[in-house]
């Protein structure tokens, strides 16, 4: 299938369980603007080998993983794959392709999946996110699912997150044996979000999504339910 004619503003390359931007050196900065993706080398923003670059140009796209240009590693900017459909599908500012062939909204739902099993479910808890004004980010360098910001505050150039978000539901835990939320976990993530100051919710997805044939099905079938989770003062 070819790409429709219509302008996108960006172009996605489908790179294993992620999708890097492929904009030729563009000066979009996706990750403070859209609240989304992250170098493929740093944590956030790309900032790796940053102290040799002109501070007005981000180098999107410009540089596969590994090339140098002097004694300087530069990166990609990289969505999630969950990132990555939203944006293609709910807001249409991306296109995907794969080796030169675009990925249509179906063809890029069944890959993903593939790629995947937690991919329906993450999916359906970042737009039900999304539609509440909210942005999750991978809270991994915390040891949860999500770090969530206000959609508002990042458009404001404010790039702290207010809570995490602990996920339970995902097929991966429940093949791991992990059918409950242990309470070990329960406190590791709760002693990191007090350190950090910042609230914890937990998620729980239920439903049937892994044999789902589109994301419009997946969110019919979820059911998903959050609490925010506090210390009791001593």
């Amino acid at each position: 299938m070819e790409q429709p004619e219509d302008e996108v503003r960006l172009k996605g390359v489908v790179v294993g369980r992620s999708v890097w931007i492929d904009n030729g050196g563009s000066d979009i900065n996706v990750v403070d603007v859209l609240g989304v993706g992250k170098g493929n080398l740093s944590r956030g923003v790309p900032t790796f080998g940053v102290e040799s670059r002109d501070e007005d140009e981000l180098w999107l796209g410009k540089f596969e993983r590994g090339q140098r240009e002097g004694d300087s590693l530069l990166e990609h900017v990289q969505f999630s794959l969950w990132e990555a459909y939203y944006l293609a599908v709910n807001r249409e500012v991306l296109s995907l392709s794969r080796g030169g062939a675009y990925l249509s909204g179906d063809a890029a739902w069944s890959e993903f999946k593939q790629a995947d099993a937690d991919l329906p479910y993450k999916y359906a808890v970042y737009a039900w996110f999304r539609e509440r004004g909210v942005i999750p980010r991978s809270g991994l360098k915390l040891g949860v699912e999500f770090a969530l910001y206000e959609e508002s505050s990042i458009a404001q150039g404010h790039k702290h997150a207010f809570a995490l978000a602990v996920v339970i539901g995902l097929p991966s835990q429940l093949s791991a044996g992990d059918t409950q939320l242990s309470w070990n976990r329960i406190h590791s993530a709760m002693r990191v979000a007090h350190s950090v100051e910042k609230k914890l919710l937990l998620v729980q997805v239920s439903g049937i999504g892994s044999n789902t044939s589109s994301s419009a099905e997946t969110l019919s079938t979820l059911a998903i339910h959050s609490i925010v989770l506090s210390r009791c003062p001593v």
